[in-house]
């Protein structure tokens, strides 16, 4: 069986949740022949109910981007008007985990690591972080000078 996968990434893909939303059912109306999936890779900063639950019904695969600690985090990571955008993805996941379990132990989680950040504290935070346990870690090295 032929599947067909969707991806909505780039930016922050929920700022346009009405096209995702509108994507969704209509590639469900089509009726294909084939097993559809939907990713998304988000930074959780403006995720809702609705948007989770949507994710939900839909049986998304999600990758969060989260980089560790809230200190390392916030450091690249900003939300509205430059905000710190911690607190807000660890306040979501906590909702997610809470309300969809089963849900939440198919997100994936995506740390982008630099040079100046310490790899094993990054990885013990979510080695021994009960909010992470279980759950599937991925990173990305970016590393200075290999771009000209």
């Amino acid at each position: 069986m032929k599947e067909l996968n969707s991806h909505f990434y780039g930016g922050e893909p929920f700022l346009n949740f009405e096209l995702i939303k509108a994507s969704v059912l209509y590639v469900n109306s089509k009726r294909l022949n084939k097993k559809c999936k939907f990713f998304v890779t988000t930074n959780m900063t403006i995720l809702n109910k609705d948007i989770i639950e949507f994710l939900y019904q839909n049986q998304f695969l999600v990758l969060v981007s989260l980089d560790g600690p809230e200190k390392i985090h916030n450091r690249n990571r900003k939300g509205k008007m430059g905000r710190d955008s911690y607190q807000t993805v660890i306040t979501n996941l906590k909702y997610i985990k809470k309300y969809y379990y089963k849900f939440y132990q198919t997100i994936t989680f995506n740390a982008v690591l630099v040079e100046q950040e310490d790899y094993y504290r990054i990885k013990n935070y979510f080695l021994k972080d009960d909010l992470f346990c279980g759950g599937s870690l991925r990173n990305d090295f970016i590393i200075s000078g290999i771009y000209p």
